[in-house]
Parts: structure tokens; sequence; C-alpha cells
């Protein structure tokens, strides 16, 4: 996949679109050049998806998607559609609800490295992603499942 350039802020790169549920984990991921627009990345992530989510009724976007985005989803997939919009009073960095869940989840995957990177073909970068997320979601799930470490109770030994 070649690189593109914006037409307006003239950056060369990619953009990367990632479905997630209420929790974190990733479900779809597609990556374009970044001349693409917002709408096209997410008609791109969610075509063909309705079979596959069958019990996905209702979606969080930023306001990146525009309102054509939002009819799209709504026609054809069903789904109603929430665009999560920033307090217009806000001035400084403010957590937004459910947005938080897909930014974690974009930091989890860019702790590493290679993922920053062009790797030499896209189906690596495909596995990389995928074995990241797998990653991700087994030390969540380690870290869940431990035993909490509590003193002994006086007169035990």
């Amino acid at each position: 996949m070649s690189a593109a350039t914006t037409p307006t802020r003239k950056v060369t790169g990619r953009k990367r679109h990632i479905l997630v549920d209420t929790l974190g984990t990733l479900l779809r991921a597609v990556v374009h050049p970044a001349d693409l627009s917002e709408n096209e990345g997410g008609r791109r992530l969610l075509t063909g998806r309705r079979t596959v989510f069958t019990r996905l009724t209702k979606l969080w976007t930023d306001q990146g998607y525009k309102a054509a985005f939002v009819a799209w989803v709504e026609a054809h997939l069903g789904w109603s559609v929430e665009v999560v919009q920033k307090p217009p009073e806000q001035t400084t960095f403010v957590v937004l609800p459910r947005r938080r869940v897909v930014e974690r989840t974009l930091a989890w995957l860019n702790r590493h490295r290679h993922l920053s990177t062009d790797p030499p073909c896209p189906h690596l970068l495909w596995t990389c992603v995928w074995h990241e997320a797998d990653c991700c979601a087994l030390r969540a799930n380690a870290t869940a499942t431990q035993p909490s470490k509590t003193t002994p109770q006086e007169g035990y030994s």
C-alpha cells in the first residue's frame, strides 16, 4: 500500500480505522492512504459487517465522520450512530465518553514500534496488528485473573 499526501495539510502517510467492542477488543481494522476521507475509510471498515456482527445495534464515532457517513450506516447496516462531540466550551484536553475506549486500544497497538513504520509488505502489517491485539487481550486477561496478594492473618504461619 502506498502512502499518499492529504490535499490540505500535505501530510504523507496512512489513516487507520478500527472497530472495537465496548471493552476495547479489536474487531476489525482498515489502513488506507491518507488522501481518503474518514467517511470512505469508515465505509471500507464496515462494508459487509452486518452479517458478521449480528448483535451490533449502536455505533459511536468521532467528529471526523460526517452526516453522510451516519446516513450510510443507518441506511445500509440498520445501526444507530452517535457522533461523540466535544463540549462547546472545551479549551483543554477532556476525556470524551466512549472515545477513550478506541484511544486506549490505539495506544496499546502503538506501543509497538513495528506498527508505526512501513512494513516490507502489507500482509505483514495485518499480521502485526492482529498479533499485538491478541497480546493485549491476553495481557488484560492475565492481570484480571491473577489472585490478589494478601498477607496471612495473625496466628497463622
